[in-house]
């Protein structure tokens, strides 16, 4: 039988946080419950190619953090369970898909699972709305880490060796880190490199400008060009999340 969902604990022997996730994802999903050792996990994950895994930051012999860059599946999402809230950070710096702080609330799980189908949704075609995306972004700017919404990112652009992310409400965030880091962290179907310059956020283009050159129109009123050999991926991109009439 497929395992959509593996959770991962600490201890067989769980506690009633761990109950209640237990039976809102038995209600939705086929899943299995793990605990051993580094080795055990990272061979049961790889066998099982699970697409979401819900962990335990504290493991029998490693943490979550350790865990989750070793397996050779790559294909899933996680999300972290932890006592401490200060985690949120770590595992959001980590990739997380949620996190869920002990101790865990009823709607804590039904949003996790909400946001679960809307994102499988999406990533088969059948929905394009970001509005409901999970994810969060940790920047470093200026010795401070910042958490931003994805789906607030209107676009990065590229400065010699460091990033600007332009989001909503005219935010612009200096990062340490190149455009080149935030195309490999930012890998969904509503982020386009366009331009060796520029990742756009497909969902806030406004307008395609063709009369000239080829450019878009952002929500925040800059015209970025389009480069030739990003066309192809930006059209393939922007037509399927759009109905044309």
């Amino acid at each position: 039988m497929k395992v959509e969902v593996l959770i991962i604990l600490n201890n067989k022997k769980y506690d009633i946080s761990i109950e209640k996730v237990i039976n809102f994802i038995a209600e939705h999903y086929n899943y299995k419950i793990l605990s051993g050792t580094l080795n055990v996990l990272l061979k049961s994950i790889n066998s099982l190619r699970p697409r979401l895994i819900i962990v335990e930051k504290d493991l029998k012999n490693c943490s979550a953090f350790e865990l989750i860059p070793k397996t050779t599946h790559k294909e899933f999402e996680y999300v972290l369970i932890s006592d401490n809230i200060n985690d949120s950070i770590s595992a959001f710096k980590h990739s997380a898909f949620y996190f869920l702080y002990r101790p865990i609330s009823e709607i804590d799980i039904q949003d996790l699972l909400v946001k679960w189908d809307n994102y499988i949704k999406r990533s088969q075609g059948r929905s394009f709305s970001l509005s409901n995306a999970p994810q969060k972004l940790l920047v470093t700017s200026n010795g401070e880490s910042l958490i931003i919404n994805i789906n607030e990112i209107i676009r990065i652009e590229a400065k010699s060796s460091y990033a600007i992310i332009h989001a909503e409400g005219g935010k612009s965030i200096i990062s340490s880190k190149n455009i080149k880091h935030y195309e490999k962290l930012i890998r969904n179907s509503f982020f386009c490199r366009i331009h060796n310059s520029h990742i756009i956020n497909i969902d806030h283009v406004r307008r395609i400008l063709k009369k000239r050159d080829y450019a878009v129109e952002m929500s925040d009123g800059a015209n970025i060009r389009v480069s030739q050999n990003k066309r192809s991926e930006f059209t393939e991109k922007i037509n399927s999340q759009i109905i044309r009439a």
